[in-house]
């Protein structure tokens, strides 16, 4: 047997420990951060989508918090196009907003838990993964 299957399976049996004893309201906080997440993935390929398969407009590479910067700059003169990107965009900003209180409240959790905070202690191991 090499010594990295051994490590591997402590691991394994770390995660399936953790999975057993999480109580209810951590899933359903898990399960709602997780949508959450998915959606605002999907608003924003919907708006680069938008932008440039009907106006031929590219956002390009930004960061998450430079997203909606960039996307105000491409449509600005266009007065159907801000109408209809900057509802979605209004969305997109309650999302987020929704999707980091619950984060917020997922961090805390995993913060005071003891086994939590031994495994972050690990390199490239955090709280959550966004």
């Amino acid at each position: 047997m090499r010594a990295g299957s051994r490590s591997c399976s402590a691991w394994v049996g770390i995660v399936r420990f953790m999975q057993n004893r999480r109580p209810p309201r951590t899933s359903g906080l898990l399960v709602g951060r997780k949508l959450l997440q998915g959606k605002l993935l999907d608003v924003e390929l919907s708006i680069r989508g938008i932008l440039r398969g009907y106006y031929g407009l590219k956002v390009g590479e930004v960061s998450r918090g430079r997203f909606e910067a960039r996307v105000h700059e491409l449509i600005a003169g266009h007065a159907t196009l801000s109408m209809v990107i900057g509802g979605v965009l209004a969305a997109r900003a309650a999302s987020w907003s929704e999707f980091m209180r619950l984060h917020r409240e997922m961090l805390k959790i995993a913060r005071a838990d003891k086994i939590c905070q031994r495994l972050i202690t690990t390199s490239g191991v955090g709280g959550l993964s966004r």
